[in-house]
């Protein structure tokens, strides 16, 4: 508010400033208050339970705790996550001696066979598949595997980044866990689901190419070429149509009209006028989007192109194999079974640790090689 006296200078009413004075008092002593509670009830306690752990602590856990405080910060890239090959193994290394002790030890060589063709066998019987065509009483008819010993460790993966260190800021490259690694290159290059989505976008392409195709009067064959010539149902229709014309010009329309708004079958063509459906209280409904979009045609050129997509990704998807622990022997081979109805052969490839006198069942493989049924009959 601004008054004018005698002189004609300008006064300012001290009405409108002491509201805004008041509110900004208010408004810090609020801060202020809300401040001192925060630290008072949230702040203070969690301090003093920090210094209660610390004082708890032993002289080995705070060496540690200043050793991990002393540790550089890691900050890794995207996309440098490499495999890099070790050192192969030394005639002095614990590893290599264990090999040839295994080498020359005979009956531990048949067990290791023996355990592992006992797994598949338990395996392919858990399988609901094989169990339903294959029948009961699994029991192993004979193998073929051999026991190889790898010259050199598995590959490890490192990933590259920037290290910020007391004094330097450095770039590194530091270990990674190789299932980490995988699983990190899979969510990247997804190959399987890009190739199954390829597949999708192209089978929906050739379908809409097609259903235009036949939108214009021509048939693709099953080699997706195109016949020569109209679609002969559409022409016996016009045909019809021609000659009802001929006889009652007055009781029909124009033929080329009707085959427009009519497919050959005689129901409403896509895209026709069509008088919208009545309510209950016979007022005109007007037509819903459900009504003038074909969504039963589009969901059968979706499903179909869905089909294709499940069926490639079921081809392209296998599961992550991990890699087996440094020391590990290889056991590959085949594996011949016999139940009441069939011979199944399954493929293997494993590896045995000497360390657990187990086989690592991380990296552990089975894969169906043959199936022959013991009562054939003639498909036809």
């Amino acid at each position: 508010m601004v008054s004018h006296n005698g002189t004609g200078r300008e006064e300012t009413s001290h009405a409108n400033v002491w509201p805004r004075v008041r509110n900004l008092l208010i408004g810090g002593a609020a801060l202020f208050v809300c401040f001192q509670a925060y630290g008072t009830f949230v702040v203070d306690p969690w301090l003093n339970w920090i210094e209660r752990q610390m004082d708890n602590l032993s002289d080995e856990e705070l060496n540690e705790i200043d050793k991990s405080e002393r540790e550089p910060l890691f900050i890794p890239f995207p996309l440098t996550i490499r495999s890099v090959p070790r050192e192969p193994y030394r005639g002095t290394d614990p590893e290599w001696a264990q090999f040839v002790k295994i080498s020359k030890d005979k009956e531990l060589q048949m067990r290791i066979l023996k355990e592992l063709a006992d797994t598949v066998r338990s395996v392919a019987e858990a399988n609901p598949l094989l169990a339903q065509k294959c029948g009961k009483s699994w029991k192993i008819r004979r193998w073929w595997m051999d026991v190889d010993y790898p010259y050199r460790p598995p590959p490890k993966y490192q990933r590259s980044g920037i290290e910020i260190g007391e004094k330097d800021i450095t770039w590194a490259s530091r270990d990674i866990d190789s299932t980490t690694a995988m699983r990190i290159q899979r969510i990247l290059w997804p190959s399987p689901m890009a190739s199954s989505m390829f597949s999708f976008a192209g089978t929906l392409f050739k379908q809409n190419i097609f259903d235009a195709a036949r939108y214009f009067g021509y048939h693709p064959s099953e080699n997706h070429k195109f016949s020569d010539g109209p679609n002969p149902a559409i022409k016996r229709t016009i045909e019809r149509l021609q000659q009802q014309s001929t006889k009652n010009p007055q009781a029909i329309k124009d033929p080329r009209t009707l085959a427009k708004q009519q497919t050959p079958e005689g129901t409403p063509a896509i895209g026709a006028e069509t008088s919208p459906a009545a309510t209950a209280d016979g007022t005109p409904r007007s037509p819903s989007p459900k009504d003038m979009y074909p969504y039963d045609r589009v969901k059968a050129n979706i499903n179909g192109a869905w089909t294709e997509m499940r069926k490639r990704l079921a081809q392209k998807w296998r599961p992550l194999r991990e890699l087996p622990p440094p020391g590990c022997i290889l056991v590959s081979g085949l594996v011949e079974l016999e139940t009441n109805n069939a011979y199944i052969v399954i493929d293997v490839y494993s590896w045995w640790d000497p360390k657990t006198r187990k086989y690592d069942s991380k990296s552990m493989w089975m894969g169906l090689r043959r199936m022959q049924m013991k009562q054939q009959v003639p498909h036809r």
